[in-house]
């Protein structure tokens, strides 16, 4: 089997698309942990039933959809770091040719 440029190419484009896929991945999970950590925090508080500011059902849907696009935007850049170590982790172990 002769393998030309363009199959070498392909192979090449093919590790970029599994590299990038990894890096979304783990910043993916990153943001899964940051909107858990987010949610325990805010269930730390006291919740008061009976206060003037008790929170209504909108309120609590208002504040997961926050907590969610504050994870994710947490989660992009440097982060905290986790969505980075894990893709590290995670790259040195796969082979060589797929990136």
């Amino acid at each position: 089997m002769k393998i030309s440029n363009q199959h070498i190419a392909m192979m090449a484009n093919q590790g970029q698309k599994t590299d990038k896929a990894l890096r979304q991945a783990c910043a993916d999970f990153e943001s899964l942990i940051t909107n858990q950590m987010l949610t325990a925090m805010r269930n730390s508080l006291p919740q008061e039933e009976d206060s003037l500011f008790a929170k209504s059902y909108g309120e609590e849907m208002f504040q997961s959809m926050l907590d969610e696009e504050l994870s994710k935007e947490m989660a992009t850049g440097r982060g905290t770091g986790l969505g980075e170590m894990l893709y590290k982790e995670l790259a040195k172990d796969r082979p060589k040719s797929e990136g």
